[in-house]
């Protein structure tokens, strides 16, 4: 009975605990514990990246008791892996550039800057920032498949580890861990020789952004959060020019087809991009979720962001008692706005939001 209100993660622990903690492979502790190999991998490989264990050797895990950070703890920067033995273990398809694995919190991104692909893929370094091409060799390249991966990996909680191919055949070399902070459109050629639309996404070394990060933290409360990228044009004036907006400006922009939620202004250069749950309130995966986001004109951002209007299920305005018939007069909001839309993703946002109302 005591299993039966444990967490199978918790079970996990307690096995660990009670043999001491002793490094163990996965498939032994699915034994002992009942628990399926496929779901004890899942664990496990989620629980390295949330520092609950530790691997220490290919299949081999122990119990992180001290909770330490660990950063690329799969990888080692510089050293060369086997490009099907990572795929043995974690999965994710073999052939593609962009290897998004089903059963870890991982997505693979594999570069071969030597090759003549690059005719038709255009990845580079530029800046510390790398540049990766989206996949699909003819055509315009669409965001689906491996390329939506890569654009809601935070939202999905999942770590991108980026590899070099080397001389040797079958090894790639490790570079780093990446996050994404933006992404670019252009056109190139496809395979065929055919003009099309492009686009790469821009990434940033996980080190690199926990750095601007905090740098920018007592700078940027503002609720458009963005990363100061280097201006191609620009960045001899200064090192921190802004390059094109921000990702989740852009998704949302995309989400709200570049008009405001509530008035349906399309003036883009005006539209504010509004976090439902302040971005200084909400965890690492909901400030890139674009659920948690309202593309507003100015006035409805102010009055959002200040809890004096908020949003029924049914995209109903609510207006604080706060504001008088002069103000909502003065303002253009009257009681008969509402959302174009409310998606399933935005509802528990905006739950946490009227709770907020003034």
């Amino acid at each position: 009975m005591e299993n039966n209100l444990k967490t199978q993660k918790d079970i996990v622990i307690d096995y660990f605990l009670k043999n001491n903690n002793k490094p163990t492979h996965y498939k032994v502790v699915s034994e002992e514990t009942n628990i399926k190999v496929d779901s004890m991998r899942r664990i496990l490989g989620v629980g390295v990246h949330e520092n609950t264990f530790i691997r220490t050797e290919t299949g081999v895990y122990i119990y992180n008791s001290k909770s330490e950070v660990i950063n690329s703890v799969f990888f080692e920067k510089g050293k060369n892996y086997k490009r099907s033995k990572i795929h043995d273990e974690f999965g994710g398809n073999r052939q593609k550039g962009i290897s998004n694995s089903t059963t870890y919190p991982l997505i693979f991104l594999f570069t071969n800057p030597n090759s003549d692909q690059q005719k038709v893929y255009i990845d580079k370094w530029e800046n510390g920032y790398f540049y990766y091409s989206g996949e699909g060799r003819k055509g315009d390249m669409k965001m689906t498949s491996g390329n939506q991966s890569i654009l809601y990996h935070q939202k999905n909680q999942k770590n991108i580890h980026l590899f070099e191919k080397t001389d040797d055949s079958g090894f790639w070399k490790y570079i780093d861990q990446l996050e994404l902070v933006d992404f670019i459109e252009y056109k190139n050629k496809d395979e065929d020789g055919n003009l099309r639309n492009g686009f790469q996404f821009i990434l940033l070394s996980t080190t690199k952004k926990s750095k601007i990060d905090q740098q920018q933290k007592d700078l940027d409360e503002s609720l458009d959060y963005h990363l100061n990228l280097p201006n191609q044009t620009e960045r001899q004036v200064t090192s921190t020019q802004r390059v094109g907006q921000h990702l989740y400006r852009k998704m949302l922009l995309k989400k709200w087809k570049n008009k405001c939620g509530v008035t349906g202004s399309g003036i883009v250069s005006i539209l504010k991009s509004s976090h439902i749950v302040p971005y200084r309130d909400s965890k690492r995966e909901e400030k890139y979720d674009p659920e948690n986001g309202i593309l507003l004109s100015p006035n409805m951002d102010s009055l959002f962001d200040q809890n004096l209007i908020s949003f029924k299920d049914n995209g109903d305005i609510i207006i604080s008692n706060k504001l008088s018939s002069s103000d909502l007069q003065s303002l253009g909001v009257n009681s008969q706005m509402k959302l174009s839309h409310v998606s399933n993703g935005m509802k528990p946002y905006l739950s946490r939001h009227r709770k907020n109302i003034k």
